[in-house]
């Protein structure tokens, strides 16, 4: 099953896999991504993928606080 839409899970990376002919013509402007951790397929833009892992690297660098020294 293709989904239209990215899922927001928490430590999630997406690889970006081949599209058949019908997505390729449907969907042009969209791009196959496949969840590592999940499975899950999706057809989207490349910008909603660009967003997860801006938000996922957000996420893991907020977790280190940084201290300014005088």
């Amino acid at each position: 099953m293709v989904s239209f839409k990215v899922r927001m899970t928490g430590d999630a990376a997406y690889v970006r896999i081949a599209r058949p002919l019908w997505a390729k013509l449907l969907f042009s402007n969209r791009r196959m991504y496949k969840c590592v951790a999940t499975g899950h397929v999706a057809l989207v833009r490349p910008e909603a993928i660009d967003f997860i892992e801006e938000r996922r690297r957000q996420a893991r660098a907020s977790q280190f606080a940084l201290r300014a020294t005088n």
